[in-house]
């Protein structure tokens, strides 16, 4: 009997062994996920013109969320900013039925200059298209940036701005009133340069050497160098319909005559020059590159470029 019991608590007990076994709650380990981090201010906000790329000076910038930096040079700890000023406005440039975005870039080369740009952005299907950039000046005050009402001037844009006198250190306040009218291609990214009361509207198949005064705003070579002269204003060629060329440069002025041939090469000849001495004048540059030139064209923003020999880079006035 006694074993009998005994062996009936040994059944009962395996039975609880085995059913707490069966059925016991599982310990699960709790997993912690992370809530996300916030946003990045580097990170580009989708659609917009703060986050396209735009050409400056020949060179592709990228903006992201209206900023960049870009070494000067490669492996260079000083750097190129490009920052977002604003003044927009808003137009349909390419008749799209999208509206695009015209405005104002700014960019630092690491020194004290505070270079202005007007930049459009088309807005495409797939996201914002820089155009290249059409400089204003430097450290110049901008005022409006606005859509011309004039008649005539559909799709023209006007950049109003103070600037210096050419003869005015930056120490001067710029107080001198600037206005620009410009037109944009959609097919070529660039604005042209409308001239008061001129029909052609920077068209270059009816552009004339002989038709204003140029003024240099740039020289880019082929390896990459891009030479801006200080002071844009200064340096100027005006074409004479008798073959003769004048012009000014920071410090003197000039003469000499030119040949043209067909509808692209021209040539200067021996340029006279006063012999005014000028500390830190860039006009030994200018005289290089002119005795240089071997052909010239005109782009759709109404500027003139003149080739340098052995294709070694070209001269851009405005």
């Amino acid at each position: 009997m006694k074993k009998t019991i005994i062996g009936i608590g040994l059944l009962l007990l395996l039975t609880v062994v085995l059913w707490a076994f069966l059925y016991r709650t599982p310990q699960v380990t709790p997993v912690i996920v992370p809530e996300p981090s916030p946003t990045a201010t580097t990170t580009p906000i989708v659609g917009s013109p703060k986050n396209a790329t735009y050409s400056i000076e020949g060179i592709p910038v990228t903006l992201v969320n209206g900023s960049a930096q870009t070494p000067t040079v490669p492996g260079s700890a000083s750097m190129v900013e490009t920052n977002y000023f604003g003044n927009e406005v808003t137009y349909d440039l390419n008749n799209d039925g999208r509206m695009d975005t015209v405005f104002l870039l700014t960019q630092s080369t690491g020194g004290t200059g505070v270079f202005y740009y007007v930049v459009a952005a088309l807005n495409t299907t797939s996201g914002y298209r820089g155009s290249e950039g059409v400089r204003l000046g430097d450290r110049i005050t901008p005022q409006s940036t606005r859509m011309s009402s004039e008649p005539g001037r559909v799709g023209v844009v006007e950049v109003t701005y103070a600037d210096r006198a050419p003869s005015d250190s930056f120490a001067v306040a710029p107080t001198i009133g600037k206005s620009l009218l410009l037109k944009f291609d959609p097919t070529t990214m660039q604005f042209g340069t409308v001239e008061p009361n001129f029909a052609g509207e920077a068209n270059p198949s009816i552009l004339k050497l002989t038709q204003k005064k140029w003024q240099w705003v740039r020289t880019n070579y082929t390896d990459g160098r891009v030479f801006v002269p200080n002071k844009t204003t200064a340096f100027s060629l005006t074409f004479g319909t008798d073959g003769k060329v004048s012009g000014t440069t920071d410090c003197n002025s000039l003469g000499g005559p030119y040949t043209t041939a067909g509808t692209s090469s021209v040539l200067f000849g021996r340029m006279a020059m006063t012999k005014m001495y000028c500390d830190g004048s860039e006009e030994g540059v200018f005289a290089d590159a002119l005795g240089q030139v071997n052909t010239y064209s005109f782009t759709s923003k109404g500027e003139l470029q003149l080739g340098l020999k052995s294709n070694s880079g070209t001269m851009i006035m405005q």
